[in-house]
């Protein structure tokens, strides 16, 4: 594998609200949300979608793989928060992609993955409530893409 190898990620749509609204009708109303990747000791964030429980990004992060030989070892978590205030944010659910399922840009699809409920959230009390954030995973060698 190429030595300049990175890891693209497009952060495309979450789906953050309950199929229906609970009998109050609040459901989650807005979140600012936005979404925090993680991947071979590198972070990034997207920007924050405010009053939005249904958030579209359509962002593109790169990532530099250290090593590639070690790559099916690796992990991207995406983790989807929303911001409580200006220096609070509360964790809506996280993913966790392992390096085996990374594919070439050219069989790369955004999938919508399910979001994993994260115990001290506020927001995990309901079964009701299906999260999910769809993304698009892919390697590249592409010399021309910036980290």
């Amino acid at each position: 594998m190429s030595n300049n190898l990175k890891l693209g990620v497009e952060v495309i749509s979450a789906r953050l609200n309950p199929k229906e609204e609970n009998s109050l009708g609040d459901g989650y109303g807005g979140v600012n949300a936005f979404v925090e990747l993680r991947f071979d000791d590198q972070k990034v964030k997207t920007s924050t979608k405010h009053d939005d429980s249904s958030p579209v990004w359509n962002e593109k992060f790169f990532f530099n793989i250290s090593d590639s030989e070690d790559l099916s070892n690796l992990i991207l978590e995406a983790y989807v928060y929303t911001k409580t205030s200006n220096i609070t944010k509360s964790c809506l659910g996280k993913i966790r992609i392992f390096g085996t399922a990374f594919v070439p840009y050219s069989e790369a699809v955004g999938l919508n993955y399910p979001l994993e409920k994260d115990k001290w959230s506020v927001f995990s009390s309901s079964a009701a409530i299906r999260r999910e954030l769809a993304l698009k995973v892919f390697v590249t060698d592409n010399p021309s893409l910036k980290v």
